[in-house]
């Protein structure tokens, strides 16, 4: 594991931690970096997610990735900075989610394929940790509970519109009707929020509300023949 640079003092950790700059950091310029910045944040966005912002060290930081604290630094600066680096690494993995909704041409089999994608989240299957990072982070220090929260809405209103994107496709296949398009989008978004929130804490009740909507889709699609 990498060991902190003998040119910073032990000062540089907590500073570091609470969003301060080292006085005179040494940037080591003109030099390749030895290492892959995407996977390292994919790292950090796992680190976070586990664990949360708060609960989050410097020593974790380094032995999840391998970096030193200055490597850490020059790369993605102090941690707040960081943090917002991995909150837009988050959304992207969120908006990948999505996929099957927004790319889909399909109606409700897109909407099925997404629900079972969300199934297996839940279940601790797809190599990620269970729930939302930005639900886990909303509760820490005011500007990272701020990002989070900010972060929450922005998937919120594109999970809206992905699903009243999936859910027209269904209207125009006579597999819903229209005048419910509205209804169902509030309700599995609402719910789709709920189960990210609680999926953590209680797994088990994430995935019998995921079985529950996935009845509910096959109930429309089945009232509407």
């Amino acid at each position: 594991m990498a060991q902190i640079s003998e040119l910073y003092s032990s000062k540089f950790i907590p500073d570091f931690l609470e969003g301060k700059m080292p006085q005179n950091p040494i940037q080591e310029r003109g030099r390749p970096r030895g290492f892959d910045e995407e996977e390292i944040l994919h790292n950090l966005v796992l680190l976070f997610w586990e664990k949360g912002y708060e609960a989050t060290t410097q020593q974790d930081m380094m032995e999840r990735t391998g970096l030193s604290s200055s490597s850490l630094l020059n790369t993605f600066g102090n941690k707040p900075d960081l943090f917002q680096r991995v909150m837009d690494a988050y959304a992207s993995m969120q908006r990948q989610a999505l996929e099957p909704l927004l790319k889909g041409e399909k109606g409700i089999a897109d909407l099925d394929t997404f629900l079972d994608g969300v199934q297996e989240h839940v279940r601790g299957e797809r190599g990620v940790p269970r729930g939302c990072l930005a639900v886990k982070t909303m509760t820490g220090p005011a500007p990272t509970a701020e990002n989070s929260a900010e972060q929450l809405k922005r998937y919120q209103d594109n999970l809206t519109f992905a699903l009243k994107q999936t859910l027209d496709r269904a209207v125009e296949l006579d597999e819903v009707s229209s005048k419910d398009v509205h209804r169902n989008v509030r309700l599995l978004s609402s719910s789709l929020i709920g189960i990210l929130a609680v999926a953590e804490s209680s797994p088990l009740v994430a995935e019998e509300t995921v079985r529950a909507l996935q009845s509910s889709v096959q109930n429309w699609r089945d009232s509407s023949r």
